[in-house]
């Protein structure tokens, strides 16, 4: 559909997309300890940040702000970069994810109603006959 990493916009009116995630109110937030990073990500890993706010891909939280929700994040080179000298490595060249695992544990299930499915049309038309056209 797209290339690369951007924010989604809608092609109607040119509006940025924007999801909404909520999370139980009974929730108490958790702070989990940080994972190590193996040495040889350590450097391309400290400019990663300032990369994706660069890039748009994440904005800065508001200065002074208490962190409640902190996950480990996770980072590994890329795999068509396997092959290149670990001292090389540049923040393009590695995969850095967050560990969501204990935040959906505690998120609110929000169904969207859909339209009707494919399965619905076959279903209603279960015993019809198409007909040739008479010529």
């Amino acid at each position: 559909m797209f290339k690369g990493i951007r924010r989604i916009r809608d092609i109607k009116n040119g509006k940025e997309l924007y999801a909404k995630f909520s999370i139980r109110p009974e929730a108490v937030p958790i702070a989990q300890r940080r994972r190590p990073v193996a040495y040889y990500l350590q450097e391309p890993l400290k400019q990663w940040p300032g990369q994706c706010v660069q890039d748009e891909i994440v904005e800065e939280g508001p200065e002074g702000e208490v962190v409640t929700w902190c996950s480990p994040l996770v980072a590994q080179p890329k795999p068509k970069f396997n092959t290149v000298d670990k001292v090389k490595l540049e923040t393009h060249m590695i995969r850095a994810s967050v560990d969501l695992t204990v935040p959906n544990q505690f998120m609110e299930i929000n169904r969207i109603t859909q339209g009707p499915m494919v399965e619905d049309f076959i279903e209603q038309r279960t015993g019809s006959a198409v007909t040739a056209p008479s010529v």
